[in-house]
């Protein structure tokens, strides 16, 4: 048991103001909760495809499929929906699932997540997302094609997709779709207001139209500065300079020497370096391409042993410079330099990876934080640590994952239980052979539209896959990853001074040095061992470059075949959502009557949120 308090250890004297400690603790917590209290809870709301005959558009995978694309027996979906939507952990173990002939079985992971409750921003199930595309949508149409072309393009050089051949021919498949062409219609502005954020759902059914498909904007995402500079965001490329710097005698004063600067691609952690190159998967080796190896991973069974990466080759010439020279016959790396590459980081990487990293790189390299609480950094005789210093930040990026997992794990499971791409993939093969199935029917329209176009494979209608197991254990719809990039790039934005210029060309420092006026993308000459800069025609800013993150690993997914444009936009948002919830209510923490703070947030539809006590 707690021992009784003394009344006067509770006590906290100041010059103007003497208050009971223990009870304004009590007071925040309680003015915590009543915040939250107030936002609109959300209704949510499905595409009803549900009750289509064998479910073509919703996620099935773990249930034992025949030979025909549905499920042995029916019962299976409806027992495992209904254990689902019960929350009970002993209620799962009673679905029927198929037999894995010894190679081990793939278990759905965390369905009950959306249950569970929260002591800081929204409750799991207080926000939402709208429904997802139907299967006879002009939407679904045109995000499964460009899944396809994906595929098509996994082993193109990024660097490569103005160069025509292959990519302009997906560009005018893409083109065919209506969807292209109509314009990305943002959200309208929203100015700070606690109702209108997290109550203003109806807007976001609309708003996801596509621009036309350039070789500027191709497999980019749509949020600002996605469609500024390299395709792939700095932060997983550059590092910063060696901490280590070894005086050398020199005339007339000692030169630092490092071990490494930025372009070699290093971040300082610590004691330690985080190297940002990537284990290379081999290229053209995709998975679930026949419909015995399809079926076999719908049904479960855990094949992921089958995946290959690469050794080194010699027609890569390794740059000691840049770090590891990669012994010969070792394992090889490289920087992001194809859809493969981003998908095999995606693949591998724990969900709050890429944004510790960015919030590292940006406090070692002195990026300004928030201009409204710049007062706890600048002061005269005291910087932020525990409070809007690197520890802060540092835990709170990484704070916001688990709660967006929760929030969309509700999403996944409970309410939508979307399909995922090679599930649609393997129902339009079976169209080719099983042409008089009624269950087949919802998907005709889809399988007519991608077939006329060209963009479906033809050996059959199988997405190949980067991944041997293909998708994860959960419905598509919202992503996870997505979601978590959603809220952790809004923390990182709200943070630091997010129209700050990360990369400007021709800038210089106060000593007329070169700061950063180059960005860097995977060098092709090297095999992408090294790093070579980019000319810019405008200044990479740190919300630019931490949009272009957030789309990076959310698009990366579909690089996969895993997800759908429409997975990667809409979870941004909810995890959006998330984040600014966390933000507002640990507001309230801060002696904001002796220190008034503000954080400007820019969302990614447009327009900014303010927290804070500064008007």
């Amino acid at each position: 048991m707690w021992p009784k308090p003394n009344k006067d250890q509770h006590r906290h004297d100041d010059s103007n103001l003497q208050f009971d400690r223990r009870t304004e603790a009590k007071l925040r917590r309680k003015k915590a909760a009543v915040l939250a209290a107030k936002r609109p809870h959300a209704t949510h709301q499905s595409n009803g495809e549900e009750i289509l005959a064998g479910q073509p558009g919703n996620f099935r995978k773990g249930l034992e499929h025949s030979e025909d694309g549905f499920l042995v027996d029916p019962r299976d979906y409806q027992t495992y929906r209904s254990a689902i939507r019960s929350g009970l952990p002993d209620e799962l173990d009673t679905v029927p699932v198929p037999p894995t002939m010894g190679q081990g079985r793939r278990k759905w992971e965390s369905p009950g997540t959306g249950f569970v409750f929260d002591l800081e921003g929204p409750d799991a199930q207080a926000i939402t997302m709208p429904p997802a595309p139907k299967l006879d949508s002009a939407e679904l149409a045109a995000e499964l094609a460009e899944v396809y072309a994906m595929a098509k393009l996994r082993d193109t050089r990024f660097s490569s997709f103005g160069a025509g051949g292959t990519v302009s021919e997906c560009i005018t498949v893409l083109n065919k779709f209506s969807w292209f062409g109509t314009g990305f219609q943002k959200r309208p502005t929203c100015q700070y207001d606690v109702e209108q954020i997290f109550g203003e759902q109806a807007g976001r059914f609309l708003g996801r139209e596509r621009a036309s498909v350039t070789p500027g904007n191709l497999f980019r995402g749509v949020t600002e500065g996605d469609e500024n500079g390299p395709f792939i965001s700095q932060f997983l490329l550059i590092g910063n300079p060696s901490r280590g710097a070894d005086a050398e005698v020199a005339n007339p004063l000692p030169e630092p020497r490092f071990e490494w600067q930025e372009n070699a691609g290093k971040i300082t952690y610590g004691a330690h370096s985080i190297d940002q190159r990537v284990r290379i998967a081999t290229e053209n080796i995709d998975f679930m391409t026949d419909f015995c190896d399809w079926k076999t991973v719908q049904n479960g069974v855990n094949v992921n042993r089958q995946y290959r990466f690469d050794y080194n080759r010699t027609d890569y010439t390794p740059i000691a410079r840049t770090g590891d020279p990669n012994e010969p016959n070792g394992p090889a790396y490289r920087f992001i330099s194809t859809p493969r590459d981003l998908a095999t980081y995606v693949h591998f990487d724990q969900l709050y990876q890429a944004y510790l990293n960015a919030c590292i790189l940006m406090l070692e390299r002195g990026v300004p934080t928030d201009p409204g609480f710049n007062r706890f950094n600048n002061g005269f005789n005291q910087q932020g640590f525990a409070q809007f210093g690197g520890p802060h930040i540092l835990s709170l990026v990484t704070e916001v994952a688990t709660r967006a997992l929760k929030a969309v794990r509700f999403q996944k499971f409970n309410i939508h239980n979307r399909t995922r791409p090679e599930a649609l993939g393997g129902l339009m093969d079976r169209l080719r052979e099983n042409a008089n199935d009624s269950r087949l029917e919802p998907v005709r329209q889809l399988w007519t539209t991608l077939q006329d176009t060209g963009v479906l494979p033809m050996k059959n209608h199988l997405l190949p896959m980067a991944f041997p197991e293909g998708s994860p254990m959960h419905p598509s719809y919202g992503a996870g990853h997505a979601t978590v990039a959603g809220a952790c790039v809004t923390i990182l934005k709200a943070f630091f001074k997010h129209d700050y210029n990360l990369v400007e060309p021709g800038r210089k420092d106060d000593n007329g040095k070169p700061f950063q006026d180059q960005a860097y993308e995977a060098n092709p000459s090297t095999g992408g061992r090294s790093l070579c800069p980019v000319h810019l025609s405008k200044p990479l800013t740190v919300e630019g470059e931490l949009n272009k993150l957030a789309s990076n690993i959310s698009i990366g997914r579909n690089m996969a075949g895993v997800h759908y444009f429409s997975d990667y936009i809409e979870s941004l948002r909810l995890g959006e959502l998330i984040a600014l919830g966390i933000l507002e209510e640990q507001a309230l923490t801060y002696n904001s009557h002796q220190f008034p703070f503000s954080m400007t947030v820019p969302l990614y539809d447009g327009g900014t949120v303010v927290i804070g006590t500064i008007e």
